[in-house]
């Protein structure tokens, strides 16, 4: 598994522009996918997971996230993890 250090700034942006409104989470999930496709390029079978925090189980993916968006039950707690992640600076994205 990879850290992608040089991509969480990137990461906490689109974070922290989805969660004052400047983008949706169409927007977000989209750009987030960007992100995966370039590293894709000779693998197609990893993606990008995502831990907000220390103690987080590492089983966020971009799908995972476009879908708690739209569901009413994570809704609160995936927003609940961009903001602890931004907050603690503790987001680590890994290429897996």
């Amino acid at each position: 598994m990879k850290n992608l250090i040089l991509y969480k700034p990137v990461i906490i942006t689109l974070f922290s522009q989805y969660l004052s409104g400047a983008i949706d989470n169409v927007k977000l999930v989209v750009e987030l996918v960007k992100i995966e496709l370039q590293l894709r390029s000779n693998s197609t079978n990893k993606c990008i997971l995502f831990r907000f925090y220390n103690g987080d189980p590492l089983v966020t993916s971009i799908w995972n996230i476009g879908s708690d968006l739209r569901n009413a039950t994570n809704y609160k707690y995936i927003r609940e993890c961009m903001e602890l992640a931004i907050s603690s600076n503790e987001l680590q994205v890994y290429f897996n």
